[in-house]
């Protein structure tokens, strides 16, 4: 059984008695899961944290995240911990409403509001932060930006969190763009509404990069773009003719994936992995599928068992 271990936060580990520090992802492949792992987070005023491997496995927890590798798991601990001192970011002050952002174990958004008022803690954190009132169908938000990340609250008498998305908000067509790291280098827009109750995303469109081309793809990398594509929209410029009547059938054999990955070290080259979720916060699994290409078209696929 294959463990790799990462973090978000500078951090030594202490495992089976030898110290490691977690610069990128490290590997064991002889661990008893009854080991106990601890953290020893380097330049952060706060104390070392204990787990016993076989606990830590079953997930659930706020501040590691678990993906079953089939074959091996990988462990990501992720930063709760204050980066800093209190910090005070922004504050922005309209008719009506106050908000301040600042961080403290965290990133923290106040809003005073009428006869209300609410303290969102996130387990997150940035050096800096976007604030401004929005209408949507006449009615007013708070936004909140961030490195890529958009908060929109209500604001009255019971302020809320209302939406939690990335991208980038154009506040007056109220288009939410999200450019995305994948192999097509594809751009996902859509436009915010509301029904009275919550914001409704609709106008549904994505896009491409302008120099993306699938007959430039070689075909090992073919069935990675095949996937991207297939989580988000139609995918049948990939497919060969056979199949592109049978796409619903496949996201349906597929189903639900968060993202797609290569094979660990312990499993076959040509298997790629879906990101799937699990029943528990920050637990993940992978299920691994082969996919057959032929003149630049995918003309099978199956899901490993």
């Amino acid at each position: 059984m294959y463990y790799y271990f990462s973090a978000e936060f500078d951090t030594a580990m202490r495992i089976d008695g030898k110290i490691k520090t977690l610069e990128g992802l490290i590997c064991f492949s002889d661990l008893k899961t009854d080991v106990i792992i601890e953290t020893l987070p380097l330049c952060l005023e706060e104390s070392n944290k204990n787990y016993r491997l076989s606990t830590l496995l079953q997930g659930g927890r706020k501040d590691v995240a678990v993906t079953d590798l089939k074959g091996g798991y990988d462990v990501r601990f992720l930063n709760t911990y204050s980066q800093a001192e209190y910090s005070f970011l922004r504050q922005y002050k309209g008719e009506g409403v106050v908000v301040s952002v600042y961080v403290e174990r965290g990133l923290n958004i106040a809003i005073d509001c009428y006869n209300g008022f609410i303290i969102d803690r996130l387990p997150l954190f940035t050096c800096g932060c976007e604030i401004q009132k929005i209408t949507i169908d006449k009615v007013d938000f708070i936004a909140v930006t961030f490195d890529g990340k958009i908060i929109i609250y209500s604001i009255g008498e019971n302020p809320k969190r209302e939406l939690y998305g990335y991208g980038v908000l154009d506040c007056y067509s109220l288009t939410l763009t999200e450019r995305l790291f994948d192999i097509a280098k594809h751009t996902v827009s859509y436009t915010l509404s509301y029904d009275g109750e919550k914001i409704v995303k609709s106008d549904f469109s994505i896009e491409c990069g302008s120099q993306f081309s699938v007959d430039k793809l070689s075909d090992k990398v073919i069935p990675y773009a095949f996937l991207e594509r297939l989580r988000l929209a139609n995918a049948s410029e990939y497919l060969a003719e056979s199949l592109i009547d049978k796409q619903d059938k496949i996201k349906e054999y597929l189903g639900d994936y968060l993202g797609v990955i290569p094979p660990p070290e312990f499993r076959k080259v040509n298997e790629i992995g879906l990101i799937k979720k699990g029943g528990k916060d920050n637990l993940y699994y992978i299920d691994y599928v082969t996919l057959t290409v032929e003149n630049k078209k995918i003309v099978n696929l199956e899901i490993i068992k």
